[in-house]
């Protein structure tokens, strides 16, 4: 896989000698950079995409790299700040993953409330499929808490 990420990685910045404004190979550059360990960069890369386009997914990617890192500090702030300014359901519903995957409990309670106001739908959908993917809760809390969310959604429609 890291060779994967290595092709990668000299693809982008091939094409990035060519096209150096490109956003996409801006995006899969600073990817590449990040899962070979390269988080200044990567953030460096991320931080540029964010300031250039105004769009927080940018920013939720950096601090997914920040907390690669171990700068959770950065990380935090960086998610905090996407989570207060984004609109995107699917940016905030990421930053969800990625505050929750990094045991940023804050951050994720504060993004699924956000998402809960943007389109309950989608976020009842979300929390519903976290709990499917639990590994470490009893069988039969995770059928409870499948159920509850489908009931909560059915309850929604009906509203």
């Amino acid at each position: 896989m890291k060779e994967d990420f290595k092709s990668l990685f000299q693809y982008c910045k091939e094409r990035l000698s060519v096209y150096p404004d490109n956003n996409e190979y801006l995006f899969y550059y600073a990817m590449a950079l990040s899962a070979l360990g390269d988080h200044d960069k990567a953030n460096n890369t991320f931080q540029k995409l964010f300031k250039k386009t105004g769009e927080y997914f940018y920013l939720i990617c950096k601090s997914l790299s920040e907390y690669a890192s171990g700068d959770k500090k950065q990380a935090e702030k960086d998610l905090e700040e996407s989570i207060d300014n984004d609109e995107d359901i699917g940016d905030i519903l990421l930053a969800f993953d990625v505050a929750r995957a990094s045991e940023d409990f804050n951050d994720a309670q504060k993004a699924l409330k956000k998402a809960i106001k943007l389109e309950p739908k989608k976020a009842a959908d979300k929390v519903e499929d976290v709990f499917e993917k639990l590994e470490t809760v009893k069988s039969d809390d995770k059928i409870i808490m499948v159920n509850i969310m489908k009931l909560l959604r059915l309850l929604q429609e009906e509203n």
